[in-house]
């Protein structure tokens, strides 16, 4: 039943490419949210958990093809913006190479999960398209947190038979508190709570701050989509979007100042009105309100302790360890055993170094310093367009956000925002037509 479940949602995928449709970045974005919750039920229908189910590849495959068109438009993609891909993938390769050495198949696997960014970045790139098909893309970004958070309520207030056999098969009853109704930590559609809270918080940034990106409901969606971060009980993911929602006007020389301000009032009467009138309140606020007293806080001092013991596995290993030395790669490596492989969990910065070694994280850092630049020197032409700032800011809230996890792999919005804002074609005017419109890409209906 598994493969035929892949098969049906990789079908929508290949027919979306053969026909050249913009929609397969969509389609990538929904398959990306949604997986983990249909294969839950699959499980949950065949009474087995299948801890290595085909369904949880359908993300990887389905954002793979999106390479495809990236690959077809490459010799009209800008040269400054080649340099930047090209970097990404030497320093992704020399990882993939050195764990393949070192840690066989996992080193796959994990491979693509590091080239998915790199994917979406490069086709919203490359294609010619119109500022239409740009917002749409992030409207409908906005539209799949919408529809995680709703269902991350739901599963927070009745806890669906599903997700429960899910918990229990993979041993997180406790890790995500019991199974009653308010009482389990929010995880919704997603693999995890941390993954969860890092789709709904990196989404959440671009409809606060542009009112196009919000849907058609408003201020109320983004309250939803930021109620829903707190039901995952990841204070990272929280602090992440207060930092961007912030950093957002500063970067955008004043302007969206007076929504951020609009926001910051319709949070706080909504917490004063609202918060009091959900179910289990005082064990979430007990969970946040020790970012007062951070320094003291067990998982603070936790990943201090990784980032001693992360630093010194980076300089003892300038070769580094391999793509697939952490994470799910290293399990799949070693039959399961997570104490067999895994050599940094809680630290995105030590993981990515552990696995690209020095060399490829001076490239990576390279491509990332290049595509800062390019994004500046937009601006210096006279650019303006909402997705040169979201983009500028995503880049700090990155790497803020490294600290806390590894934020590279993953089919976030942020990449697609990163690619758009390096695509003049997608942009849309504040006042006039870019000076550097001609750079465009000319290629892909």
């Amino acid at each position: 039943m598994d493969w035929i479940v892949a098969f049906l949602i990789i079908a929508p995928a290949v027919w979306l490419l053969w026909r050249r449709s913009t929609w397969l970045l969509d389609y990538s974005l929904i398959v990306y949210a949604f997986n983990r919750f249909v294969r839950r039920v699959v499980d949950w229908q065949a009474g087995a958990f299948n801890p290595f189910s085909p369904i949880s590849l359908t993300p990887l495959i389905v954002s793979g093809l999106l390479f495809f068109p990236f690959l077809v438009n490459w010799k009209r993609i800008h040269p400054g913006v080649q340099r930047i891909l090209l970097c990404f993938y030497v320093a992704i390769s020399y990882g993939i190479l050195v764990g393949v050495v070192q840690n066989g198949f996992g080193a796959i696997y994990a491979g693509a999960d590091f080239l998915v960014p790199v994917f979406l970045i490069g086709y919203a790139a490359s294609q010619s398209i119109t500022a239409k098909i740009a917002d749409r893309w992030m409207t409908n970004a906005a539209w799949i947190a919408v529809v995680v958070a709703a269902y991350g309520w739901y599963q927070y207030l009745t806890i669906p038979p599903w997700d429960a056999f899910w918990v229990k098969s993979v041993g997180f009853v406790g890790y995500l508190g019991q199974l009653v109704p308010t009482q389990m930590t929010v995880f919704s559609t997603l693999a995890e709570r941390g993954p969860c809270a890092s789709l709904l918080a990196l989404t959440a940034l671009p409809m606060a701050v542009v009112a196009r990106w919000r849907t058609k409901l408003g201020w109320p969606a983004v309250i939803l989509v930021l109620s829903a971060v707190l039901l995952t009980l990841v204070r990272s993911s929280l602090i992440l979007v207060v930092i961007g929602v912030f950093l957002f006007p500063v970067i955008n020389g004043g302007r969206g100042a007076a929504r951020v301000f609009v926001l910051a009032i319709f949070v706080a009467i909504s917490v004063m009105l609202l918060g009091p009138m959900v179910p289990g309140v005082d064990r979430i606020a007990e969970r946040f309100q020790t970012i007062q007293n951070i320094r003291e806080d067990g998982s603070f001092k936790g990943r201090l302790e990784i980032l001693e013991y992360g630093v010194g596995l980076v300089a003892g290993n300038p070769i580094g360890y391999g793509i697939g030395s952490s994470g799910l790669a290293a399990r799949i490596t070693s039959g399961g055993d997570t104490k067999a492989h895994g050599l940094i969990g809680d630290n995105g910065y030590l993981e990515v170094m552990t696995s690209l070694g020095w060399p490829g994280s001076i490239v990576l850092l390279a491509a990332f310093v290049m595509l800062w630049g390019r994004i500046a020197s937009h601006l210096k032409l006279g650019a303006r367009s909402d997705l040169l700032s979201l983009g500028r800011t995503y880049l700090v809230v990155f790497a803020i956000a490294m600290y806390a996890g590894n934020f590279f792999a993953g089919v976030w919005i942020m990449w697609v925002a990163l690619g758009l804002a390096i695509n003049p074609s997608g942009w849309t005017p504040r006042k006039k037509p870019p000076v550097v419109q001609a750079e465009a890409p000319v290629v892909t209906p």
